[in-house]
């Protein structure tokens, strides 16, 4: 084995390693992104089912405004 076949096998090599590194960081990025999006809840899901006003609407002139039957 002459010295560039050494040089092209190092290089081969660490381009594999690289290569493997960065496809599991990008597995691990996904799984985690997974799992936060399980763990979300939808603002949707909270307005529907558990609406609080949190205040009354004023009118231009400061009264508070009835609300209707």
């Amino acid at each position: 084995m002459t010295i560039e076949e050494y040089q092209e096998y190092i290089q081969c090599t660490h381009n594999a390693y690289c290569k493997i590194v960065i496809r599991h960081a990008a597995i691990d990025k996904i799984l985690s992104l997974h799992q936060h999006w399980e763990r979300d809840v939808s603002l949707d899901y909270l307005m529907e089912d558990k609406f609080v006003q949190f205040a009354e609407q004023e009118t231009r002139n400061g009264k508070l405004r009835q609300k209707a039957a």
